[in-house]
């Protein structure tokens, strides 16, 4: 797809059923290769409760939902919004205002064509005009495929959990 074909704008109530169909997506594609998710679930379930969480939370936190229109259909989105520097976090990091990536998502036939990259610049405008000084994001570690494109656009590991099974 042409990338000027693509045309990225703030999400509308009208939007959340495909909302809701990507995100079941990002659930299905997910859930088979993390290994500390139950074996099986309902994704529509699941891809409900985050998509709400993520409509509440730009609600609630000066955030924002952008989406991507290509071809008459919404074929990506991002959710963002701004996060609060805890006094832990003030103690003993530097002083930051952060806004926070919830989540991005492309539609598996869009993927690789630059719509991600142009959902991240938006997301990334809308958190210099709320005066953030950094963003951040989590990517699980085996989703490789991000984590090579958000390094490509210069985000850094900054904070690695570890998990073992007892």
């Amino acid at each position: 797809m042409n990338q000027a074909r693509v045309k990225i704008r703030e999400y509308k109530q009208t939007d959340r059923k495909s909302i809701l169909a990507m995100m079941q997506e990002f659930t299905e594609y997910h859930w088979p290769i993390n290994p500390f998710k139950k074996k099986n679930i309902d994704s529509k379930k699941v891809a409900t409760y985050h998509t709400n969480k993520m409509i509440k939370y730009a609600k609630t936190n000066d955030g924002i939902i952008y989406v991507a229109q290509g071809d008459g259909n919404i074929i990506g989105f991002i959710g963002v919004w701004l996060k609060k520097q805890t006094y832990e976090d003030a103690l003993e990091e530097i002083p930051m205002t952060l806004g926070y990536i919830n989540a991005v998502f492309v539609t598996e036939n869009y993927r690789g064509s630059g719509i991600g990259r142009k959902l991240l610049n938006k997301a990334e405008q809308y958190f210099i005009l709320k005066k953030c000084t950094h963003v951040t994001l989590h990517v699980y570690d085996y989703n490789v495929p991000s984590h090579e494109f958000y390094k490509k656009l210069g985000y850094i590991d900054w904070y690695i959990e570890m998990v073992k099974t007892l």
